[in-house]
């Protein structure tokens, strides 16, 4: 169930994503694209990395486990709002 609700947020994060990016889609064929995405790639793989490694170990405290994934999932939420959207853009354009 907490893995599908993963999932499940994920995907909502990429139609959010691909909806924004469609609104300013001159923006998307500008040099800027590859940093946004890069920056949003880099952005969720270092939320995903502490379970994934805690997933991966040879002992696993499941209750710890899924403590992290919530965690991972509320900061994917985070991650999913305006404010960081916005912070993202700017980022990218700075590179």
């Amino acid at each position: 169930m907490l893995v599908k609700t993963s999932i499940t947020g994920l995907t909502r994060f990429t139609d959010t994503l691909r909806s924004k990016l469609q609104c300013c889609s001159c923006w998307a064929k500008s040099p800027r694209f590859f940093s946004f995405i890069a920056a949003v790639v880099v952005k969720v793989l270092t939320v995903l990395q502490p379970p994934n490694a805690m997933l991966q170990a040879k002992t696993v405290n499941m209750c710890h486990a899924v403590d992290m994934i919530q965690s991972a999932v509320r900061m994917l939420e985070l991650i999913r709002s305006d404010d960081t959207f916005s912070s993202l853009a700017s980022d990218a354009g700075k590179l």
